[in-house]
């Protein structure tokens, strides 16, 4: 990883953060309870942490209320080969 890349990263995530979020599958919602679970963390933590990163910082996206609240991520790291014959996606 480039220290450009590595600096982005960071800035956009705590410690903390960065491991609960790395509980999360891109575009694969989960609640705030199961995100706990897999995270070994306690929920009240959790919800804390993502109510920052996804209504305050934006990384990471929701939908839904309250209970139902999921949370998700995309694929942060879309590498592009400036080689590639592929068209551009628009």
């Amino acid at each position: 990883m480039c220290d450009e890349l590595v600096s982005m990263i960071e800035h956009m995530f705590t410690e903390e953060e960065a491991e609960v979020a790395h509980c999360l599958k891109p575009w694969r919602p989960m609640t705030a309870k199961k995100l706990a679970t897999a995270a070994g963390r306690p929920l009240q933590e959790v919800e804390a942490m993502l109510d920052v990163l996804a209504h305050e910082k934006h990384v990471l996206f929701s939908f839904g209320g309250g209970d139902k609240e999921r949370i998700f991520k995309e694929r942060y790291l879309i590498l592009h080969n400036s080689s590639s014959r592929r068209p551009p996606l628009y």
